[in-house]
């Protein structure tokens, strides 16, 4: 701030006192290098000569404002003539923001750089820099020719350039303004600042998103949006960080970190099109993700053709995808019908969306048309901004802010009716479960000598297996087709008919529930019935269903159709005698078709190995091994007399 201060007080007195051109002072001088330059398109190292006549060289005023582009490499020079009885060994030469990458010769001598020019990883940011001449590069006189090799090709993002506003002075080392560049930079900071209170709420509402997508795995869409965010957020931040940073903002060809993850918001953002509106078609994430790649592939590249001709078109591509898959959707549901909500939420996307591509096709229009010429007028200034005292509010951040938040409260809100819906859901299914376990109310057989013992265990609240005893003499166990409400709905008709019926026989009691459910059902139902009578006779008749096992071997029978399957079917009946001490279990297949994760099943014969078990035995080992359907099983003991 010193020097600083210094150089201020120096410059007000050399304006006073003396011609702003040629100063001379005992405290210092000035000599003002602003106005024509000489310019010339071509690259010749013969060009740094003191000697060389370039007066038929075109004029460039310096400083021009914008940062000037040229496209390839070319040369600026002019004269000075140092004021006598100066000290020539603290001579400072200071330069505004010509380019990124530059050479300084002083009468035909190297004094310094900016950049490298052999390398595109060494650019550093324009600004104002301060190059100290050394004597043997002054002539004897006093004269000094100055000439500046520049290379053309500048890939900064214009919010990155600062606008060229000099200084252009020769002056003494302790006067020369070397905080210049710095203060720029300083100054630019502040301008753009507001940035990163943008990135901050960006991020906020990303971090939001994700907490919504870890309580909700389901809903894709909050992850989406959180990564779309979380894009944004990175690039408003780096680049009002960076801008404080003397180094190169970029890898290769100006691809910068804020150029490259920030651009990611793109994929990001059509992923999120696709999870919010339901598709999630391979064809399109691939047709989205090979066009990123490309559009990646083609920048990581040294060749412009490539970034023109292949990288902004396959950006361009990506972009409007989520376009158009939005316009297809709002045309397969029409407008009416439909929740207010979800068109507010395709609006947005589709606004949002269309802004994408109206930035990339602006980019392929700039290169349609001398893209060497539009990029000259393209500076700080022609970014849209709203002017807040030293800010700048990027027009680009606050429609943004609009979007996110809107698109934001349209995902919770939509969260929020999932919820509700899902807990009236979970509210219904346990009437049902309470209403299902009235109807499957455990009953013993009235036979003496007789013990039975049940285990039901449903895969979701309420299931499709039933048991049930009639007169205290009849076993049924059957399974309806399906999972879930629709099929426990099924089990209260069977239940129902079960209770009504005046058929004691298993065969006639299978055929009034095969007729009761036929053509009225989707699907069907296997089931077994087993009577016992006194002296351990058992009547047994069965649906499609697994036959029952009597002492750990299968018992051969003859079954009948499942249920539901034909409205004549006839269903034969089999005897057979349980011997004291002998035990009859009856499985629903949800204990054979038990599978593990290796997917191998329970199967037939482990069932049979354990028929002998209890029942709560028997279902816990099917649970245990891997249920992915409603286990029941029903064990019948005679005792020893």
């Amino acid at each position: 701030m010193k020097i600083l201060l210094v150089c201020l007080i120096s410059s007000a007195a050399f304006a006073q006192t003396a011609p702003a051109s040629e100063t001379a002072q005992s405290s210092g001088f000035l000599v003002d290098l602003s106005g024509p330059w000489r310019l010339s398109p071509d690259d010749r190292p013969a060009y740094a000569a003191p000697d060389y006549d370039d007066r038929a060289w075109p004029s460039l005023e310096l400083p021009r404002g914008v940062t000037y582009f040229h496209g390839k490499s070319y040369w600026l020079r002019r004269s000075a003539q140092l004021p006598a009885a100066v000290d020539r060994t603290q001579v400072s030469l200071t330069l505004g923001a010509i380019q990124d990458v530059y050479e300084v010769y002083v009468n035909g001598k190297r004094i310094g750089a900016s950049g490298n020019f052999d390398s595109f990883e060494d650019a550093l940011t324009p600004r104002a820099r301060t190059f100290e001449i050394p004597p043997e590069a002054i002539a004897s006189g006093g004269s000094l020719r100055i000439a500046l090799r520049v290379r053309g090709i500048l890939f900064y993002h214009p919010s990155w350039r600062l606008l060229d506003e000099g200084p252009y002075w020769l002056t003494d080392s302790a006067h020369a303004p070397k905080d210049a560049g710095r203060r720029q930079l300083e100054e630019r900071f502040v301008r753009h600042s507001p940035s990163l209170t943008f990135a901050a709420v960006f991020a906020v509402i990303g971090l939001i998103s994700l907490l919504g997508w870890l309580s909700e795995r389901e809903r894709k869409e909050l992850l989406w949006f959180s990564l779309v965010s979380f894009a944004r957020a990175f690039a408003s931040s780096y680049l009002s960080l960076a801008l404080l940073a003397d180094v190169r903002p970029f890898n290769r060809i100006g691809i910068t970190p804020e150029f490259v993850f920030g651009n990611f918001q793109v994929p990001f953002f059509v992923e999120f099109v696709f999870a919010a509106l339901g598709y999630n078609s391979w064809k399109l994430r691939a047709a989205l993700w090979v066009g990123w790649s490309g559009a990646l592939v083609a920048l990581q590249t040294s060749s412009l053709n490539a970034i023109w001709i292949i990288g902004f078109p396959a950006y361009l591509w990506v972009s409007c995808l989520g376009l158009f898959v939005i316009l297809w959707d709002w045309r397969r549901i029409g407008l009416k019908g439909v929740a207010g909500e979800q068109h507010a939420l395709r609006l947005v996307l589709l606004l949002s969306s269309f802004s994408f591509c109206l930035t990339w096709s602006q980019l392929l229009y700039f290169n349609s048309i001398a893209f060497a010429q539009a990029i000259t007028t393209f500076g700080e200034q022609k970014i849209p901004h709203i002017a807040v005292g030293p800010y700048h509010v990027q027009i680009d951040d606050i429609f943004w802010l609009f979007v996110s938040v809107t698109i934001l409260a349209l995902l919770f809100r939509r969260l929020a009716a999932d919820r509700r819906e899902r807990q009236r859901l979970s509210g219904e299914l346990e009437a049902a479960r309470m209403i299902q376990q009235l109807l499957l109310k455990k009953s013993g057989l009235s036979e003496p000598g007789l013990q039975m013992e049940a285990v039901y265990m449903p895969a979701q609240e309420v299931g499709g297996d039933f048991y049930f005893v009639l007169d205290g003499q009849m076993v049924f166990l059957g399974d309806v087709s399906g999972k879930g409400l629709k099929a426990a709905m099924v089990v209260s008709i069977l239940i129902g008919v079960l209770r009504n019926t005046e058929e004691r026989q298993p065969g006639a009691v299978l055929q009034a529930l095969n007729r009761a459910v036929t053509g009225y059902i989707d699907g069907f139902v296997t089931c077994s019935c087993a009577r016992f009578d006194a002296g351990g006779q058992v009547t047994i008749a069965g649906g499609g269903h697994p036959a029952p096992y009597v002492d750990g071997a299968e018992v051969l029978m003859e079954s009948g159709l499942p249920l539901g399957v034909d409205a004549e079917a006839v269903y034969p009946e089999s005897p057979l005698v349980l011997a004291p001490g002998s035990s009859m279990t009856i499985v629903s297949d949800g204990v054979i078709e038990a599978e593990n994760a290796q997917r191998e099943l329970f199967g037939f014969d482990r069932t049979r190995e354990i028929s002998g078990k209890s029942a709560r035995e028997i279902a816990e080992a099917a649970k245990a091994w891997g249920q992915n359907d409603d286990i029941t099983v029903v064990t019948v003991s005679r005792r020893l007399a």
